[in-house]
């Protein structure tokens, strides 16, 4: 079927029928005029305004949708719970904390490192079997560890009190990376690790917005977290001189 539009008309020659247009006018294969209602524009101007509206409304909302999607998608970093890694329960009772925390602690743990997921699940054990035997604390004295790896491992919760800075626990989230970091700093991978799980600790009410970065050497007599890490924490936002 071929046809021609002129105003608000559509005129069809339709092969099929034998109808032919002569005038203006469709005939039949007898001759005889065919009338044919006018097409008319379906919507006027006001629908036209009504629809532009509602597509720039949903395009507004898709917009921000995505938005709020890429940025969840971002901030959302796995941790590897206290069972994956074969977690011991803690010993004793451990002191609560109100969470939002206003510091957050970042430290090494210092000595040999790791770069795999079963290299760091065995630190991860040998370091809290440590912590509770040797120094005598209820559990891993830290909230947060990274490996070589580029994965977070889950230490005790953030609503409990940290076993790593003394005095300075009281509201302070303690992230230590695994390894000794004087001379050389920490994986790109880890460090990535290190500054998204900040963000989500943030979205996750663990931390305050608006809170400090520390080196573990400015709230406790140590080298931690090491020469080297400690240069690049100090560009990260929210550093703290104090």
């Amino acid at each position: 079927m071929d046809g021609s539009c002129t105003d608000r008309t559509c005129h069809i020659f339709d092969l099929r029928h034998g109808i032919r247009l002569v005038g203006g006018k469709k005939l039949s294969p007898k001759g005889h005029a065919v009338y044919q209602r006018p097409i008319r524009a379906a919507l006027g101007p006001d629908h036209s305004q009504l629809i532009n509206r509602h597509g720039a409304r949903m395009i507004a909302t898709w917009f921000v949708l995505l938005a709020v999607a890429l940025t969840a998608v971002a901030a959302d970093v796995p941790v590897v719970t206290r069972a994956e890694w074969n977690a011991r329960p803690a010993s004793g009772d451990i002191d609560s904390m109100e969470t939002p925390l206003a510091r957050a602690v970042i430290a090494h743990t210092g000595g040999g490192g790791c770069s795999d997921d079963q290299g760091c699940a065995n630190l991860m054990r040998n370091l809290q079997q440590y912590q509770m035997t040797r120094q005598r604390f209820s559990d891993i004295g830290y909230h947060y560890l990274i490996g070589g790896n580029g994965r977070v491992y889950e230490g005790r919760s953030p609503s409990q009190r940290g076993a790593f800075a003394g005095a300075n626990n009281e509201g302070s989230l303690g992230i230590a990376f695994m390894g000794n970091f004087d001379e050389q700093p920490p994986s790109d991978a880890a460090l990535e690790a290190g500054k998204s799980l900040l963000e989500q600790a943030v979205g996750q009410g663990q931390l305050a917005e608006g809170y400090q970065l520390l080196g573990h050497r400015q709230v406790s007599a140590t080298k931690s977290p090491g020469d080297a890490l400690y240069t690049l924490v100090q560009q990260w936002p929210h550093w703290s001189e104090i």
